[in-house]
């Protein structure tokens, strides 16, 4: 499934599984809000910001994983006026939209002057929640598919224009999808009820974890890759090492 017909009109189920995860981020705010004393208002300034820096990093990473791709089809058809509408239209990278994400949520904290400690404890929770609705966009479209399986538990497509058709498998968005719930309730935990002060660490550590396990099940080849490893493994692995020592620190803090 590609898309729905709502009203006579054609809705990319991809895009609006986003909107619905981009709502319940607004949602999550005004309960967080309540809880940390913090005023909606500023919170969602920031939330904004970093969705719109985060559209921009997606966008860049992909097309910076797509180089090879692209100088491919340039040097067998040129420039054609289709490539650049697809460019714009679809692709994005996960690491290069939580890059942008951070850098704007980041300035707009510095421009409006909130506290950057408290604001981004506050507002982290959110990204998994609205992560996970993403997976599950890319899950019903086919895109970013999982690797062939003889597991019971798995997808087939019949009409997806991404994903190999009538072939079973590995639910791999799925399976991050769920994920990301978890660690979206797990985050929710750790700042409001552990009172643990460096959220970021640990969803950074966390997500990269996962993301690194899972990338061995995808099965979609357009992810970059060096020495065996995609691109996302490799910033999952930088990631687990600068975030790895602060993030078991905060845990033991949060226990005691």
């Amino acid at each position: 499934m590609t898309a729905i017909t709502l009203f006579g009109h054609q809705i990319p189920i991809y895009g609006l599984c986003g909107v619905i995860g981009v709502i319940l981020g607004f949602i999550y705010l005004a309960f967080a809000c309540k809880i940390s004393g913090m005023r909606y208002d500023d919170l969602v300034y920031v939330y904004v910001w970093a969705l719109i820096f985060c559209m921009i990093g997606a966008k860049i990473l992909y097309l910076l994983v797509s180089i090879p791709f692209l100088l491919q089809y340039v040097s067998a058809h040129g420039l054609t006026w289709p490539l650049i509408i697809g460019l714009i239209q679809g692709g994005f990278v996960f690491y290069g939209g939580l890059i942008g994400g951070l850098i704007g949520a980041w300035a707009s904290c510095r421009y409006f002057h909130f506290d950057l400690h408290t604001t981004f404890n506050v507002l982290v929770p959110v990204l998994p929640l609205v992560h996970g609705f993403g997976r599950i966009g890319c899950s019903l479209a086919g895109c970013c598919y999982g690797v062939e399986t003889d597991s019971p538990f798995h997808i087939i497509y019949h009409n997806s224009l991404y994903a190999p058709l009538n072939k079973p498998l590995f639910p791999v968005q799925p399976l991050e999808a769920g994920l990301l719930f978890v660690l979206f309730i797990g985050m929710v935990l750790a700042v409001f009820k552990y009172k643990m002060d460096k959220a970021l660490i640990l969803y950074l550590f966390s997500y990269s974890l996962i993301r690194f396990i899972l990338e061995f099940f995808r099965g979609d080849a357009a992810r970059g890759i060096w020495l065996h490893l995609s691109t996302s493994q490799w910033i999952s692995l930088a990631i687990l090492g600068l975030t790895a020592k602060s993030c078991f620190d905060a845990i033991d803090a949060g226990h005691r």
